[in-house]
């Protein structure tokens, strides 16, 4: 490259520099952001909205304490497979819960209405995410690490229903910021950030069991460190702790009197447990092993949008001699097992090294209270995810933010020549946004087409269609009969027999067509094969209709 041409590239860059560091641009890319992010999380939010049992549980109790027909709950959701039997169940805090009474108080006791408080925190986790990114990077680099958080398929699905961790992002996000503020000004911090202090962990600890965890930790390591290096800082801290008692004062007045018998549960897990007995059959070596791969498969798919929504163990498989490890080997791409790999690698090796080699002393506290929650929660997930049992990427809620700073911390690395920052910057941004705009396009694809409710999914549109379809061939009648395959006997039954209600008829699950008053309007779910039967248990069809992957059957009875 000759002399002329080199300083011509550098004056193009130059001008391309300026042009995206003014404020206007800056500014209008910032709203653009924003506003598409918003978008993505608030599109046909009613049709394709999640509903399945556990929403419908949570919205029922909902709509009974907002009619007055029960007292305001004093816990929250269960934790699944926790305690000495299974029906001794964890209880988190019932914050959650108090977000959705308020949100069907405001704007009524619709389903979609249960899901405002996800929506609402999921979009304030933008701008929230930016100004997470600036206490490191540079103004470029973290919009467009948010810009592709704000397309993040994993974000926006779990913005689009009503679930107690769909909040944890912002809310660790908050959690973090605020710790930091306390550890770089100390007794001169904010009193703004005290109160943001206080309700990240008031309401962090109620959204799930690892928050409850993981948080609970973070403070006391971080209480003990402040307090040895100022004391001073005791005033305010006791005030944090006074706001955040009060946040769960319904929960711990209930332990106290109760002498901790919820909190008990939660560390007493039994050595018969299925979780405890899966464990024990795995050596040390092998449940590490899968807990890495399921933190280098959740950094791609957060990132990404590569591989499956859960783990599936796919680098301790490749490596398997066993006829599952060769099968999956078969199928899987070495490009694509390396490039995730190697994105994980690489980003944990440039996160501890930029830690070792920090000199800002805010910036190495910054990071460094990053890497002490993230080693506490790698730690915790070791018994969760690495027996096998617990592998659903939600569970990485709390780091979602880790793969961000992995592509932050190799952007801003690659110092050799300004235009191989921007040429490798446009590669990793571009696989980001076009992996997850994929993932998008094939979900709504999916859900446009009304195939979105099967044996594991189900969508309120869909839902709603069906139900509406067998109001109108049941006409009058305000009791109808429904059976079901088995893979849709659970699922399927509980959304629908919720929408029933709300057009003011009931549906009443049946097994057997012997059960019901003869000349009952009757209907069967069933999975749409494309073969159509003409009976069902000895009783002649008189109607079908096909709903995406759903079949309903009206039965001459």
């Amino acid at each position: 490259m000759t002399k002329e041409k080199s300083m011509k590239i550098e004056g193009e860059l130059s001008s391309l520099k300026h042009t995206i560091t003014s404020r206007k641009f800056l500014f209008f890319i910032a709203s653009f952001i924003l506003v598409f992010g918003t978008f993505l999380r608030m599109y046909h939010f009613h049709d394709f909205l999640l509903f399945e049992k556990d929403q419908v549980r949570d919205a029922i109790l909902t709509e009974q304490v907002v009619n007055g027909e029960r007292s305001w709950p004093v816990f929250g959701p269960t934790m699944r497979a926790s305690g000495e039997e299974k029906t001794n169940l964890f209880h988190i805090g019932p914050i959650y819960y108090y977000f959705q009474i308020f949100s069907a108080m405001l704007f009524g006791n619709n389903a979609e209405v249960m899901a405002y408080p996800d929506l609402f925190f999921s979009i304030l986790s933008l701008p929230l995410f930016f100004i997470f990114l600036r206490k490191y990077f540079g103004v470029r680099i973290s919009l467009l690490l948010t810009l592709v958080y704000s397309v993040s398929f994993f974000s926006i699905t779990y913005s689009r229903f009503a679930w107690n961790p769909n909040l944890i992002p912002f809310f660790s996000l908050l959690f973090l910021l605020s710790v930091y503020e306390f550890l770089r000004k100390q007794e001169e911090v904010s009193w703004w950030w005290v109160i943001g202090y206080a309700i990240a962990f008031g309401v962090g600890v109620q959204l799930h069991a690892t928050t409850l965890i993981l948080f609970s930790v973070i403070l006391i390591g971080t209480t003990i460190f402040l307090l040895y290096k100022n004391r001073c800082v005791w005033k305010k801290i006791l005030i944090m702790f006074v706001i955040a008692l009060c946040l769960n004062a319904p929960q711990v007045i209930s332990e106290l009197s109760t002498s901790f018998a919820n909190t008990r549960i939660l560390f007493h897990f039994s050595e018969k447990s299925d979780h405890s007995e899966s464990l024990s059959k795995k050596t040390t070596f092998s449940v590490i092993a899968d807990t890495i791969s399921c933190h280098i498969e959740a950094n791609a798919y957060i990132f990404f949008s590569l591989g499956k929504k859960d783990c599936n163990y796919s680098f301790v498989k490749v490596w398997e001699q066993s006829d599952s490890g060769k099968r999956f080997r078969a199928s899987v791409s070495w490009i694509e097992c390396i490039s995730i790999s190697l994105f994980s690698l690489f980003g944990y090796a440039l996160f501890f090294a930029t830690f070792l080699v920090e000199k800002d002393k805010d910036k190495k506290y910054f990071l460094g209270l990053l890497l002490s929650f993230l080693s506490f929660f790698f730690l915790l997930m070791i018994p969760i995810v690495g027996g096998s049992e617990f592998k659903e990427f939600r569970y990485f809620l709390p780091v979602f933010f880790v793969p961000f700073f992995f592509a932050g911390f190799l952007m801003r690395s690659i110092r050799l020549l300004k235009i191989i920052v921007y040429i490798v910057s446009s590669i990793l941004i571009g696989i980001a946004l076009l992996g997850n705009g994929n993932a998008i396009i094939q979900k709504a694809h999916i859900l446009f087409s009304q195939k979105g409710n099967d044996g594991h999914s189900v969508y309120y549109g869909e839902t709603e269609k069906v139900v509406q379809y067998i109001q109108v061939l049941s006409g009058n009648a305000q009791k109808v009969y429904v059976m079901s395959e088995k893979i849709y006997t659970g699922n399927i039954f509980h959304p629908g027999s919720y929408i029933a209600e709300k057009n003011g008829y009931e549906f009443i699950r049946v097994f057997s067509a012997k059960e019901i008053p003869s000349g009952s309007p009757l209907f069967f779910l069933a999975e749409n094969t494309g073969v159509y039967e003409s009976v069902i248990q000895e009783v002649p069809v008189k109607s079908v209709k096909d709903f995406g992957k759903m079949r309903v059957y009206q039965l001459a009875y």
